[in-house]
């Protein structure tokens, strides 16, 4: 309950970003049961709060290595979009490409599934081809990141191989995006790299010098090769709804 009142209070301020640094995670929590070491849905709590206070477009940008089951259920027939990238197949094995939402809903939500391998170099060409176009499209008035850094090249918990840049240059992309931008704290199972990785994105969301922790991975060309292929299907299945 703390951890879900925490993105609620930064939801409240009047600060342009915030990051509510907290734990136990929440987006594998679903509206009637906790999983994945989840047991409130903190970013969805989050979510409905701001409609509550009139924010009219939402949206939520998921970089999770897992894909948020629980964050898509609750919002699968809403109009708050949700946005994931997430490595496919893995846990939970939901966040197929095809899943886009119903009703109310469709075209509301946007997976990005990653294939395990990629580095910075496909990680990055799916964010400038479909999430940045996508969130540049909509314009949110808020945006709330289920930030998890389990896609660290060190988790133990994940396939992905991202550097601390990556994170970086997610927040100084996406503060640029929305009007206002919370970031609430998912995964990350290293810790030695965890909080360096927190850094790297307080220091994009807050204009501060990054540090330098690790050394980005080579690019692994048959992974980052996949992604191409994966964006070229999720574009054809967005390209209805979004300008991608």
């Amino acid at each position: 309950l703390l951890a879900a009142g925490a993105v609620i209070d930064c939801v409240n301020s009047e600060c342009k970003a915030g990051f509510a640094l907290v734990r136990p995670p929440g987006h594998h929590a679903t509206r009637n049961s906790s999983m994945g070491f989840c047991i409130f849905n903190n970013v969805a709590v989050g979510a409905a709060y701001a409609k509550t206070q009139g924010k009219r477009k939402i949206a939520i940008l998921d970089f999770d290595v897992h894909h948020g089951n629980g964050t898509q259920d609750i919002f699968y027939e809403s109009d708050i979009l949700y946005i994931s990238l997430h490595q496919w197949p893995h846990y939970p094995g939901t966040g197929a490409a095809e899943e886009v939402g119903e009703e109310r809903g469709e075209g509301y939500t946007v997976n990005i599934p990653l294939p395990g391998g990629v580095t910075d170099t496909g990680y990055n060409l799916a964010l400038d081809e479909i999430v940045y176009p996508v969130l540049t499209d909509y314009s949110p008035d808020i945006l709330l990141v289920s930030a998890g850094y389990d896609a660290h090249q060190n988790d133990p918990l994940g396939g992905l191989k991202l550097s601390t840049d990556t994170y970086h240059r997610i927040s100084e992309n996406v503060k640029k995006l929305a009007k206002k931008t919370v970031f609430t704290l998912e995964g990350g199972y290293n810790i030695t790299a965890l909080p360096h990785c927190i850094y790297a994105s307080l220091a994009g969301l807050y204009s501060l010098k990054p540090e330098t922790f690790d050394t980005p991975q080579s690019e692994n060309s048959h992974a980052t090769g996949e992604v191409e292929n994966r964006i070229q299907n999720i574009r054809e299945n967005l390209s209805i709804y979004w300008k991608v």
